[in-house]
């Protein structure tokens, strides 16, 4: 069995945008954990897409 982290966290953020929400903020672990890099970088695929009005702040 496994786990793609880029795609639950493409998939968490849509859930959230459908679901209306307009400000998120995005916590994880350090990003030396694959899984907590792959997470964020799903995330962050999906703030990019067409359609999402979030912003980057910090890093």
């Amino acid at each position: 069995m496994a786990v793609d982290d880029v795609a639950g966290g493409e998939l968490a953020v849509g859930r959230l945008l459908a679901d209306g929400a307009r400000t998120l903020g995005f916590v994880t672990g350090p990003s030396a954990l694959r899984q907590c890099a792959d997470r964020r970088k799903g995330a962050l695929r999906r703030c990019a897409r067409p359609g999402c009005r979030a912003r980057r702040c910090g890093s």
